[in-house]
């Protein structure tokens, strides 16, 4: 009797040890939630991890005059957001898998072997629309200059070789010789980026350039053709964008002799300031105007009247209009005078579509999400295909972030 109350004791206990230590960690488990093995045991392990290319760091801007998500009557709006997702699941087998919705996945094998492979993305998200050899672009506006390194860099890129993104608008107002992003952090990825088949333009601009007396802009010109000049040739930025919006001058709100002064005074600048110093650098120029931009102007070069969004397409190589609308139609419609410009002139022309904006449902891809936008853009590069038989268009969307964030 004594004896097998002694035997029942022990396998109580015995029991007791057993339960006490089911909820303490693996010691052989990191706190990343990754599975640590020994060398005996990685031959047959194995380690899965998925990248989510939706989880993303918000950056910030370095953008001084035109600013990211900012413009008035132009469909931009204000504010920024980042999401980040992220979640590891660890199994009886040794398999660790840090899981969001995915796109790419790399599973590193006993014979350290990486394969890497890659989830599509919801179906009809993607634009789809340019195919290997089409001359007709599809560009991005990027401000955060700082976001172009290290994860969210090659994040964004993925994203826009995903989507056949074929250019890059890349804001440098942060850039600078030996700052936090210099000449030689934007020299990796131009290079990056045109080994992936995107060309990136340097962009920037602000309202007060237009101003007589002020050196703005060759400030701009002086670091353009100083990071050319250390450039090799796939690193050189393939033209100057220009985003100035007189529109955000005060006194184009005084009345219509303001609005009149203002618009010639952008005349002026763009005729005799942009185009000569952009033929000077040996690149071309590129300009983002409203849609609405129809004022009429003095011609700086011989005194004669012209609409304005006319002479932007005699003189510059490429005009971006902010033909922001959420539907091919509407975005069409907003940007019929500058389409005929174009056509007239040789000038190229592209259609942007806004991401974000508060400034009213119509305006932006904001509500309706991803797959709506494909299918409107889908629509509108076909319409420009049946007017554009040299296919001398594109299309581009405003922001990488903000487009990168939208819901599917």
């Amino acid at each position: 009797m004594i004896l097998n109350k002694l035997t029942a004791g022990v396998l109580l206990v015995s029991v007791m040890l057993s339960v006490s230590s089911c909820g303490k960690p693996n010691p052989d488990i990191s706190e990343g939630g990754k599975q640590t093995t020994t060398q005996a045991e990685s031959a047959t392990d194995q380690t899965t991890t998925t990248t989510d290319i939706d989880s993303t760091t918000n950056g910030s801007t370095g953008i001084s005059g035109s600013q990211a998500d900012s413009s008035a009557s132009s469909g931009m709006g204000t504010s920024s957001s980042a999401k980040s997702t992220a979640s590891s699941v660890l199994s009886s087998k040794n398999k660790t898998t840090s899981a969001s919705p995915s796109t790419t996945a790399t599973k590193a094998t006993s014979a350290n072997q990486t394969t890497t492979t890659t989830k599509a993305p919801p179906s009809g998200t993607v634009m789809d629309f340019r195919k290997p050899g089409d001359t007709n672009t599809l560009g991005v506006w990027w401000w955060s200059i700082s976001t172009i390194k290290g994860s969210t860099g090659q994040k964004y890129l993925d994203f826009c070789v995903l989507n056949s993104v074929s250019e890059i608008y890349l804001c440098i107002d942060g850039m600078s010789q030996s700052g936090s992003t210099n000449f030689a952090d934007v020299r990796a990825f131009v290079k990056k980026a045109s080994n992936m088949g995107i060309r990136v333009a340097a962009l920037t601009g602000d309202y007060k350039w237009i101003q007589p007396g002020n050196n703005g802009f060759q400030n701009y010109v002086d670091k353009f053709v100083s990071y050319q000049n250390a450039a090799a040739a796939d690193e050189k930025f393939y033209s100057m964008h220009l985003d100035v919006e007189p529109h955000q001058h005060p006194d184009f709100k005084t009345g219509t002799a303001g609005r009149a002064k203002i618009m010639q005074w952008f005349a002026d600048f763009a005729i005799n300031k942009a185009v000569p110093a952009a033929q000077s650098a040996g690149t071309l120029l590129e300009w983002d105007i409203p849609f609405w931009m129809s004022d009429t102007v003095k011609n700086p070069e011989n005194g004669s009247n012209i609409i304005l969004a006319e002479l932007m397409a005699k003189h510059c190589d490429t005009i971006t209009i902010m033909s922001y609308r959420d539907t091919a139609q509407a975005m069409h419609s907003v940007s019929a005078e500058e389409i005929a410009f174009a056509k007239k002139h040789g000038c190229k022309i592209v259609l942007g579509a806004e991401t974000y904006s508060t400034e009213g449902d119509q305006v932006s891809f904001m509500e309706e999400g991803k797959a709506y936008m494909a299918t409107e853009l889908n629509k509108l590069n076909n319409m420009l295909l049946g007017e554009f038989a040299d296919r001398n268009f594109g299309l581009a969307i405003h922001q990488i972030k903000r487009w990168f964030d939208l819901k599917n």
